[in-house]
């Protein structure tokens, strides 16, 4: 019987795969190598110093406090009824968000509500308590004066926030346009009275606080604080309405008030020499006698 032989395989010289040899250092490897070397420079990336923690900790605890502090304001301004809660709230809170949503939808009229009725959220108060006082230390007709002095105060009061809302816009409107402001006179009249009414709504408690005795300058203080932040808003609104840098938005708050300050100067003079041309008058005629 014939045997049947099998082929004999002749493996290439160069290919053999020796199972004991030592892995060659390839690309896989290098490119393990490299992950691992970046993994630990991420990893030193990220080490940070105890001084360098310590002021991330100080800086997150700031952010958190901020975020309470918004929170508080949102559900303060929340409680009140008939008043746009979001817009006013946001207007104080975060102002160049909201400014750039009211600079599409803002108007004389909806500017006159966001004005009017805080304005009578304080004055209903307010009024009642000089009224009040008026009733209970003035004698006999300390009653029919604080009548008078409720019931015309609410009913002036309509007018006199207009007119108030009026002037004040044109003053800054003017002041803004001189530095090259290119907003619009109603937009700018309606956004300026959102952002009226929502610092009279947070000036509100502070103005009924500073009835009491003996403290209550210093509510006073802190509600002179309010108006400065109210022009830090005024600011703002002189950046996005008219588009005006930084340097020409601040001048432009900064030129109005000035010139108040200059005409209460002159004002005060005026009286004062007045005053004293009466008192001299007098002195002179009582001589003559």
């Amino acid at each position: 019987m014939a045997r049947t032989t099998k082929p004999i395989k002749i493996r290439p010289i160069g290919k053999s795969k020796d199972p004991y040899a030592p892995p060659k250092h390839g690309h896989g490897d290098h490119q393990e190598k490299h992950i691992h070397n970046e993994s630990q420079a991420h990893h030193g990336a990220h080490a940070e110093p105890e001084s360098g923690g310590q002021h991330h900790g100080a800086h997150h605890a700031s952010k958190s406090d901020e975020d309470s502090l918004r929170d508080l304001i949102r559900k303060y301004i929340s409680i009140f009824p008939f008043i746009r809660k979001k817009e006013l709230a946001e207007t104080l809170v975060s102002p160049d968000s909201a400014m750039q949503r009211e600079m599409h939808a803002a108007s004389v009229k909806q500017g006159y509500l966001d004005y009017i009725i805080p304005a009578y959220f304080l004055a209903v108060p307010v009024l009642l308590i000089y009224a009040f006082f008026i009733a209970v230390f003035s004698g006999g007709m300390g009653l029919p004066v604080a009548a008078l002095i409720l019931f015309g105060g609410l009913l002036i009061l309509p007018v006199a926030i207009f007119i108030a809302q009026l002037i004040s816009t044109l003053v800054l409107f003017i002041s803004a346009k001189l530095f090259g402001g290119k907003g619009g006179f109603g937009k700018m009249m309606g956004m300026y009275g959102t952002i009226a009414g929502a610092v009279m709504l947070l000036n509100l408690p502070l103005a009924l606080l500073s009835f009491i005795p003996c403290i209550g300058y210093l509510f006073q203080i802190i509600g002179s604080l309010l108006l400065v932040y109210q022009l830090y808003l005024l600011y703002k609104l002189n950046v996005h309405l008219h588009g005006l840098s930084t340097t020409k938005a601040v001048l432009a708050i900064v030129l109005p008030c000035v010139l108040l300050m200059l005409l209460i100067v002159v004002a005060v003079a005026l009286w004062f020499m007045a005053v004293l041309a009466m008192a001299s008058a007098g002195a002179l005629g009582g001589q003559a006698f």
